[in-house]
């Protein structure tokens, strides 16, 4: 029951703060967020037709103050996500991070000094979508609480969402809202997950 504010985009001007963190953030990527809070949603879509996988290489990363087994999904499950949003061959690091280190990134790179939900450090589009993707999952599981949803599936929805903003996509006008939350929820819907954009009351 929520849709990602639309947050700004921007290129960032500096390394991460340590080595610990996704690695090709010195590149000068675009930086894109979202803040899921509860919102209908305003538009549905097809289910893409079946078609060949794209490649992938994916790493999975957790900071230290992360414990793996809190995680609601297994890693071939977190990769299934990840594939299914994938619109070319692909490069991506998945890090799932505690509340300091989104914090220190946000605020390096957005200017804003608290953790957010996922933050996608954004690095090439072509040949290869190339980027990492850092999920704060306490502020994660926060929201799954507060909203009455399945964690797995507020997370297998952070997940998408930090994929398409690799591919480019953005919500800063309703016009790309409404698309990227289509294409959610038709991404969503093929593993059998509700409309993460639906009140409860609809």
């Amino acid at each position: 029951s929520s849709r990602p504010t639309r947050s700004t985009s921007r290129t960032a001007s500096a390394p991460m703060p340590d080595s610990d963190t996704p690695h090709r953030a010195r590149r000068n990527p675009t930086v894109s967020a979202g803040n899921p809070k509860a919102a209908a949603s305003r538009s549905g879509g097809p289910v893409a037709a079946p078609r060949a996988p794209h490649r992938l290489s994916l790493q999975i990363q957790f900071d230290d103050t992360v414990d793996p087994a809190e995680l609601p999904a297994s890693r071939p499950q977190l990769r299934r996500w990840v594939q299914a949003a994938l619109e070319a061959d692909a490069e991506l690091v998945l890090r799932f991070v505690g509340r300091e280190e989104s914090r220190q990134l946000n605020h390096q790179y957005r200017g804003k000094d608290k953790p957010t939900n996922v933050l996608t450090f954004d690095y090439a589009h072509e040949p290869m979508v190339q980027a990492d993707i850092v999920i704060c999952l306490p502020v994660l599981q926060d929201e799954a609480h507060a909203q009455n949803k399945p964690l797995r599936n507020h997370l297998a929805h952070l997940v998408i969402h930090g994929v398409l903003h690799a591919h480019g996509m953005d919500h800063l006008t309703d016009e790309e809202a409404a698309e990227m939350e289509s294409r959610e929820i038709a991404l969503l819907h093929r593993f059998r997950i509700d409309d993460p954009y639906r009140l409860p009351d609809d």
